[in-house]
């Protein structure tokens, strides 16, 4: 399976250039290099499509498309479209892995501040995880004489 983006004659990208082939056609090139550029970008920098198609007639030396999209761009399509793998949009996005590795550490280094200097780091966590340890368990003997009472099966009623 694969993923298709087109960018259709009645889709309002296409619009932009009308009535000026040439800059339609360049708005085109434009548009699917940063389609590929995203998932390069978000997935891996490796990601080649399996299919470009243009559907105007070629502007020029077309090596660097070719070299960029890593293959060559067919030319006189029914529409613009690049067609990727399936696979890429299966894989993980490795840039919010990367951004919730360097949230999470910050949450670390904020919660290492906050716990009293004395004593190894190993006891510092300790005490600092015991402590909610032990307002978690406080809140749910709360939670459930609460919910005795509610049912009236308390004696203090």
């Amino acid at each position: 399976m694969c993923n298709q983006l087109r960018m259709g004659r009645s889709r309002r990208p296409e619009n932009v250039g009308r009535g000026r082939p040439r800059a339609r056609a360049v708005l085109a090139e434009c548009a699917l290099a940063e389609i590929l550029e995203g998932a390069r970008a978000l997935v891996a920098p490796d990601v080649s499509p399996l299919a470009v198609e243009l559907a105007h007639s070629p502007l020029g030396d077309s090596t660097e498309l070719e070299a960029y999209f890593g293959s060559l761009p067919v030319y006189g399509a029914a529409e613009n479209r690049i067609v990727l793998a399936g696979s890429v949009a299966d894989r993980p996005l490795h840039t919010l892995r990367d951004l919730l590795a360097a949230a999470i550490e910050e949450q670390c280094r904020h919660a290492l501040v906050l716990l009293p200097l004395d004593g190894s780091l190993a006891r510092r966590v300790r005490l600092t995880r015991g402590s909610r340890c032990a307002r978690a368990r406080r809140r749910r003997r709360r939670t459930t004489s609460c919910a005795r009472l509610r049912a009236g099966r308390c004696s203090r009623t």
